[in-house]
């Protein structure tokens, strides 16, 4: 399945649940389907956090855009990779998540975005189905209607990230009438992992509420 197909799942969900003004937090890949869901669909969503993410011409970024484009294609790919992440030094490499984040995914983290993969066939099915639909023609398709969205869009960058550069964040905020960014300046790309309370009071600030906390 495509990106698009993908975003659509995400809006017939919110539809299914009669959800309104949603606010969408995405990272990695989540940006890309993001930016295409409230550009195609976005009648319930009502704001847009996009951490470190694909964007622009960059889906998926190096060293990934050939590793991601190839794995599907190899047959049994899916599976050998999803068994070498059971083993941190796997884990640490560049191809790994060694690029994505300060320090170590642990074993139980691991565990939940591997495991489906190693289970299940028909997992591994849409994880190929997933792999061949990236392709930069859907976020660079999204980018041409970003001067349509109206809804207030906050990036909240990783400073430290090695995958996504922050002049691409810059590019991304300056894209939405109503975008905003801001730098969590330890945080590689998977920003909820690397600063969770950093990027917590950043949320909290942008809905316009205040965190009270106990002395």
């Amino acid at each position: 399945m495509r990106t698009p197909g993908i975003a659509r799942l995400l809006a017939d969900f919110m539809t299914a649940l009669e959800l309104r003004d949603v606010t969408l937090v995405a990272n990695d890949t989540g940006g890309a389907l993001c930016q295409v869901l409230v550009t195609t669909n976005p009648e319930r969503v009502g704001r847009l956090v996009f951490t470190s993410c694909d964007c622009f011409e960059v889906f998926p970024p190096a060293p990934f855009d050939f590793l991601l484009r190839w794995l599907p294609r190899i047959p049994g790919g899916i599976w050998m990779t999803a068994q070498g992440m059971r083993f941190a030094f796997v884990r640490r490499q560049p191809t790994g998540f060694g690029l994505l984040m300060h320090g170590e995914l642990d074993d139980e983290l691991a565990r939940s975005f591997t495991e489906p993969a190693r289970a299940s066939a028909a997992v591994r099915g849409d994880v190929a189905r997933l792999l061949r639909g990236l392709s930069p023609a859907h976020t660079l398709a999204a980018a041409e209607r970003f001067a349509s969205v109206r809804q207030p869009v906050l990036v909240a960058w990783g400073g430290a990230d090695r995958l996504f550069p922050l002049e691409l964040a810059k590019r991304l905020a300056g894209a939405f009438p109503n975008g905003r960014l801001e730098v969590v300046p330890n945080a590689h790309t998977f920003v909820p992992l690397d600063e969770p309370a950093r990027l917590a009071a950043l949320i909290l600030d942008f809905l316009g509420e205040r965190a009270v906390r106990s002395a």
